[in-house]
């Protein structure tokens, strides 16, 4: 048997473990929303870069295509090229010849490429021109950098998506925003979403690594979200010009998964807590059934235990009901009886000698009073503690008549009691609230063997050699062997869930042991069974 202090120490490791294991479950959970959140941003990215890669692709194409024209047309304008700006030929850094709407343009900076410089008109616009030298003289062919992002991007484009080239420098910047397209150099922008977006490129270019983050920017609301953006360096793009950089709004992709992940997170921390709970409250029933157990083996808490199923003679064999009732109402139900006792009396002498109808009702509630009083007292008797230490002598066959008497409230109508009670004079030392428990329990363990099929459940004492025999006998249904080897086994029940706690017999062994006294049990299906009780006689 584990006692007390082991099994407190064994619930509280079976409580660090099953806390230990949930604390363990969150961290799990926690880093798989990590893992989870950190997938969906590397699916993200990667869509980001097909369409980098896609349009780097496409950038690259346009200039091939536009280089190939102009080797054709030889200084001749390309009008059927949509990134083509016109045609300049410079002399001594001065325009001498033109075929465009541009009279005043400068290089402002080399590209990476001897092919192609950065040009400014006196507008401001920037352009980048594709170098050709012929008859000692060098053509630059303008491109337009606003067509050739449009050209590569599209027109349609989401409002909180913008989209970024910069040349090898990083001095010039072509971003597109919804369909807003700008040029310009590196610093010359007020807007501070596309700053944020420009140092991280330049960050990038500085380092030539292509990188990726997240920002906050602010939507055409003024509202912050979180986007997610992507830069490619120069070197790591085919068309050689130019890093592509590209955000996309962040959010729209990872709320809805997240906030579908939460909420697996939140019930599935419902679900371990609820299972927690239970857990808990099954240790806390276990300890409570293992403490009931500790304490129906020793003495007074055998009797607390007595004393509380007595209360449920109503409930078939609670006895704690009667314990606690009689404790509680039976002296203030006497104090309600004294009263209706008393005025019952005093109305009667009052009352005319010819009121004899009146005289008879009140005569009755008299009666009536006085019966209740004296069942409450029998009550009270029965549920009054003892110890051996006042142990008193006891009419055996006086006190078998009261307790049977208390249980005729619940006695089975097809049930008759028969006492065969011998030993009037007869007296034994011991505790009589115990005794009446252990006649008490007897008698309703008879009571539910025969209310079915109905019959005949005897009391009988006799005295032989100096012992005081008890004898319980019914002819009810009876036990074989092997439950007959059980029954005085706690919690051992032969009766329907519900409908019994299986302690009866267990504390009938206790009072027994108590008072050494001996049990036999002489059973057999289909005939009935026999209880007998050896007391020692005063002597």
């Amino acid at each position: 048997m584990i006692n007390s202090k082991h099994r407190k120490a064994i619930i509280t490791l079976i409580l660090v473990l099953s806390f230990a294991c949930i604390g363990v479950g969150v961290l799990q959970v926690w880093d798989s929303f990590k893992s989870f959140e950190k997938s969906i941003i590397e699916e993200k990215d990667t869509q980001i870069n097909k369409r980098i890669t896609l349009e780097d692709a496409n950038i690259k194409n346009t200039l091939d295509n536009y280089v190939r024209e102009a080797k054709v047309t030889n200084g001749k304008s390309i009008v059927t090229n949509p990134i083509n700006a016109g045609v300049v030929v410079f002399d001594d850094g001065k325009i001498v010849r033109e075929k465009s709407d541009i009279t005043d343009c400068k290089i402002t900076s080399l590209s990476n490429t001897s092919k192609y410089v950065i040009c400014t008109d006196s507008d401001g616009q920037i352009y980048m021109a594709y170098k050709i030298h012929k008859d000692n003289l060098t053509y630059y062919r303008l491109i337009s950098l606003v067509n050739l992002l449009n050209d590569v991007i599209g027109t349609e484009q989401d409002s909180e998506e913008m989209n970024f080239l910069m040349d090898c420098d990083g001095k010039i910047v072509v971003y597109k925003v919804g369909e807003s397209i700008q040029v310009a150099e590196m610093g010359a922008t007020e807007d501070s979403d596309i700053n944020k977006c420009i140092k991280f490129f330049q960050s990038c270019i500085a380092s030539s690594s292509s990188k990726a983050t997240s920002i906050t920017l602010l939507n055409d609301d003024k509202e912050e979200y979180t986007a997610r953006i992507v830069m490619q360096s120069v070197d790591k793009t085919d068309n050689g010009l130019f890093a592509i950089g590209k955000t996309a709004n962040y959010d729209d992709t990872i709320k809805p998964s997240m906030k579908a992940a939460n909420k697996i997170f939140i019930y599935g921390s419902l679900i371990v807590l609820g299972i927690a709970i239970i857990v808990l409250i099954f240790i806390l029933i276990q300890r409570s059934a293992v403490s009931e157990i500790q304490t129906i083996r020793t003495k007074n808490e055998t009797l607390e235990e007595i004393n509380q199923r007595m209360q449920a003679l109503t409930h078939h064999q609670r006895l704690e009901t009667i314990g606690t009732m009689t404790a509680g109402i039976a002296h203030d139900f006497n104090n309600l009886l004294t009263p209706i006792m008393g005025y019952s009396m005093m109305t009667m002498d009052m009352l005319p000698r010819d009121a004899e109808e009146l005289q008879e009702n009140l005569q009755e509630i008299y009666n009536a009073s006085s019966k209740a009083k004296d069942l409450v007292s029998r009550l009270a008797e029965l549920s009054r503690k003892g110890d051996a230490s006042t142990y008193e002598d006891i009419n055996i066959d006086e006190l078998i008549k009261n307790t049977i008497r208390v249980s005729r409230p619940v006695k089975p109508e097809n049930v008759e009691v028969v006492e065969k009670l011998e030993v009037p004079g007869v007296q034994i030392r011991g505790d009589r609230t115990q005794l009446s428990q252990m006649i008490l329990n007897f008698t309703l363990n008879a009571y539910d063997a025969l209310q079915d099929n109905g019959g005949t459940y005897m009391v009988a004492t006799r005295h032989e050699d100096g012992k005081l025999i008890v004898q319980f006998i019914d002819n009810g249904p009876g036990m074989d062997a092997e439950t007959v080897s059980k029954i005085f086994d706690p919690f051992f029940t032969t009766k329907e869930s519900g409908k019994g706690t299986g302690l009866g017999l267990a504390i009938i062994a206790q009072i027994a042991e108590t008072h050494n006294a001996k049990i036999y049990v002489d059973s057999e299906l289909g005939k009935g069974t026999e209880f007998r009780v050896v007391f020692n006689c005063k002597e």
